[in-house]
């Protein structure tokens, strides 16, 4: 992909970092906020599903977002991302060989 131009990246979005844990005997427990940062961004929408499950008909939409790294957030699967009100799972990160920008790849569960 090369460099990104500061123009290409044109959508505001939030990401999420989890806030420290502890694990108790139910399952883990937030100890501390989540961390948020708003970085710009390229947002594509790259395919959508529609199913019906047990009666209710349920989407979900593919996002390709581009993000400046460097020097940005350090961007993990398991942090969620905000864009337009839209909630997003990341399901895959990729960092370019230059580590100037990541391309992720989220679901938006409707």
């Amino acid at each position: 992909m090369g460099r990104i131009a500061a123009g290409e990246l044109t959508e505001r979005v939030t990401l999420y970092t989890p806030g420290p844990s502890t694990q108790g005997p139910f399952g883990a427990t937030a100890t501390g906020p989540e961390k948020e940062e708003s970085v710009y961004a390229n947002v594509q929408a790259l395919r959508g599903t529609e199913a019906l499950r047990l009666g209710l008909e349920q989407g979900g939409t593919v996002y390709r977002i581009v993000v400046r790294q460097n020097p940005g957030p350090d961007v993990s699967r398991l942090q969620r991302l905000v864009w337009k009100g839209r909630s997003m799972a990341l399901t895959f990160v990729q960092p370019t060989l230059e580590r100037d920008h990541a391309v992720l790849y989220g679901v938006d569960k409707d």
